[in-house]
């Protein structure tokens, strides 16, 4: 009832509905029996690089690449038989660019016509950055440069980079507006001193994110209505302001569209009206978790979002609502129903909703994106890390080796051997702290002991396991190692006993090595972990490799005194994959 409630309070309100369906960052389609386009948003516009009257009357087949053509075809016989289609396939753009789809298609009747209206979500940019996650300083490269919303850095009054896509909106090349001043020939003189002084704000530091609409001019000299969210960033050392657009330049001349579209869209969409949500579509209840009427029963949106995210988002809606700005775009942590913590960007617009005031919201999960990012940076660390053991402790380590060979001597030839076991070491270090950083899944971690064990037949080593699966992968081996390693060759006892135990605890996989050496003094336990900390045998990096790949899974190290001596070192690992986002 309540949502029928709302379509019928939309469907009185079109001003409304258009701007809720033309600011969706979710492409709208419709097509035919015939598969000919019939309607198109302004992203499916965006994404294709065709203009509406162009699309419009178009084969379907004329846009998917020739391969993807038998999946169409079996899809549009699935509709027909009046089942809803998930689809994803590859198309060409007007320039013949090959992108990726991926959408949702509800057969309908429209008028006495039956119609596929469906969604069209570009994930090219998804693909890209799987392919690139690789390639660190290939990755934001390709995510800006490919990316289908316009880019550009403005640096000392002139332009610095433009992106593909604002080549393509604009209709300059890059190099014939590098350099030159926007405020001398892009920027519609209406809007010139409110951009201006937006962006003297940003370059001088008073303000670190400024949003605005306004109209540009194109090669052509046509007038072009933008929607800006400019950044003060570093560029090049020096300061500069990054700008991101869309074209909104239909969502100003037309506010047409279907109330099904807002409903059946996978994007989230909801409204909210003094600091209540009072619609939310079936997309929004999936990603949250909640159903419309416990969202409706909500004392206020605070409750759905991460506490460290709260204050902020809240006053943006707020700022929102009251009209202090038109929309903006934000990226947040929400809490699901189930406890889930997910990343958000959320695209809000000010309207009229039942005659007053809200705040209508799209939005995209970005979760994988910011965990794909979060992963590049350890990756990058680790790398580094790699780096200064293969370039600083294996050249040193050889020298002494040469040394040993050029001189003959007995006593150094028993060193060069020992180093040469060190370098093996350090390069099996190596290659399980790169193994860290590929993909985790259930490990058993008592047998990850049982088999690193073995390797100390000659030590005293008593095992106490309990059978428990932790989120890790090869790497783990190289904890274990180290961790006995240590036991073994730095407790100053000749005959120690190394106790080594797992156990379950909260939702953690616990591992313990204890043994009963002569312990770690109190002034240097917060130092062993350290990057180059070496208490005389070793490369310095052992115990910082064990810190490193332990919080790689999302765990934690310590150690304590053992009684009546020696030392205790307690690893707690993830027994399940934990919230996926930084």
């Amino acid at each position: 009832m309540t949502i029928v409630i709302v379509m019928m309070n939309l469907m009185n309100d079109p001003e409304s509905l258009s701007k809720i369906v033309e600011n969706s960052l979710v492409g709208l389609i419709i097509v035919d029996e015939n598969l000919r386009i019939k309607y198109v948003n302004k992203v499916v516009e965006m994404t294709t690089g065709y203009k509406k009257e162009e699309i419009c009357g178009m084969d379907v087949f004329e846009l998917v690449v020739p391969e993807h053509h038998e999946k169409v075809a079996k899809a549009y016989k699935k509709g027909i038989g009046g089942k809803p289609v998930f689809l994803e396939i590859s198309y060409l753009t007007k320039n013949n660019e090959r992108r990726w789809v991926w959408g949702y298609v509800l057969p309908m009747k429209i008028g006495n016509e039956l119609m596929g209206v469906g969604n069209w979500i570009d994930i090219t940019a998804n693909k890209v950055l799987q392919s690139k996650l690789r390639e660190s300083e290939e990755f934001h490269r390709s995510l800006i440069e490919d990316s289908i919303a316009p880019v550009a850095i403005i640096q000392n009054g002139v332009f610095a980079y433009v992106n593909k896509a604002f080549e393509e909106i604009s209709g300059y090349k890059r190099e014939e507006i590098i350099g030159r001043n926007p405020f001398e020939f892009f920027i519609h003189p209406e809007d010139l001193g409110t951009i201006a002084e937006k962006y003297q704000r940003l370059i001088s530091g008073k303000s670190d994110v400024e949003f605005h609409d306004f109209r540009v001019f194109s090669k052509s000299g046509e007038d072009i209505w933008v929607r800006v969210r400019g950044t003060r960033i570093t560029y090049k050392n020096e300061p500069a302001v990054a700008i991101t657009g869309i074209d909104i330049t239909e969502i100003k001349k037309s506010e047409e569209f279907h109330r099904s579209l807002i409903e059946k869209s996978l994007a989230p969409i909801h409204i909210v009206q003094n600091g209540r949500i009072v619609y939310a579509n079936e997309s929004f209840e999936k990603v949250t978790g909640y159903r419309e009427d416990e969202l409706s029963c909500m004392e206020n949106l605070s409750l759905l979002i991460h506490p460290e995210d709260r204050e902020d988002v809240l006053k943006k809606y707020r700022d929102i609502e009251a009209g202090e700005e038109e929309s903006s775009d934000v990226s947040f942590r929400i809490i699901t129903r189930s406890g889930e913590v997910r990343w958000v960007t959320v695209r809000l617009v000010r309207i009229n909703y039942q005659g007053k005031p809200a705040v209508a919201s799209t939005a995209m999960d970005t979760t994988e994106i910011h965990t794909l990012t979060s992963e590049l940076e350890r990756k990058s660390d680790y790398l580094s890390l790699l780096n200064k053991m293969l370039r600083h402790d294996i050249l040193n380590d050889l020298t002494v080796i040469r040394a040993a060979i050029e001189v003959k001597d007995d006593g150094l030839f028993k060193t060069a051997m020992s180093r040469i076991d060190r370098i093996s070491r350090l390069i099996y270090e190596a290659k399980n702290l790169e193994i860290a950083g590929d993909v985790r899944k259930e490990i058993n971690l008592a047998e990850v002991v049982r088999e690193v064990a073995e390797s100390f037949k000659e030590a005293n080593i008593k095992l106490n396991l309990e059978e428990v699966n932790v989120i890790a992968n090869e790497g783990i081996k190289t904890v274990v190692f180290n961790l006995l390693n240590n036991a073994v060759k730095h407790s100053g006892k000749s005959d120690v006993e190394i106790v080594v135990e797992t156990h379950a605890e909260n939702g953690w996989g616990v591992l313990v090595v204890k043994d009963n050496g002569k312990g770690i003094p109190d002034e240097i336990k917060d130092k062993i972990f350290e990057e180059g900390f070496s208490s005389g045998w070793g490369t310095g990096v052992g115990l910082f490799i064990v810190k490193k790949i332990v919080e790689l899974y999302g765990g934690s190290i310590g150690v304590k005194d053992n009684e009546p001596s020696g030392a205790v070192f307690i690893v707690r690992l993830p027994k399940k994959f934990t919230e996926r986002c930084v």
